[in-house]
């Protein structure tokens, strides 16, 4: 009968480029909306106003980073986390 072993491998470096590229992402997103407000000299008062701007702007539409249509939960958590970078959550501790 075979054992087979799980090899540990170190994924501390791969999980900090993971969520510095979310962060991107999120800073990102925001100065696209921004640079819209700016456009259109209002701003923003709804998820939805900024969802169907991304999902359907002629020039500055914008899809998620796996390239599928914005919902005002994916806004909701990018804007959360533009506001919040680096928010490793709480296993991080004991990754390091």
């Amino acid at each position: 009968m075979s054992h087979f072993v799980k090899l540990r491998r170190d994924t501390t470096e791969a999980n900090r480029k993971r969520i510095s590229n979310a962060d991107d992402f999120a800073l990102k997103v925001v100065g696209r909306l921004e640079l819209i407000e700016a456009e259109r000299g209002k701003r923003f008062t709804s998820l939805g106003e900024r969802v169907d701007t991304l999902n359907n702007h002629p020039v500055h539409s914008m899809t998620t980073r796996r390239g599928k249509q914005w919902t005002k939960t994916s806004m909701r958590r990018t804007l959360e986390r533009a506001r919040n970078p680096n928010n490793l959550g709480p296993l991080w501790k004991f990754m390091e």
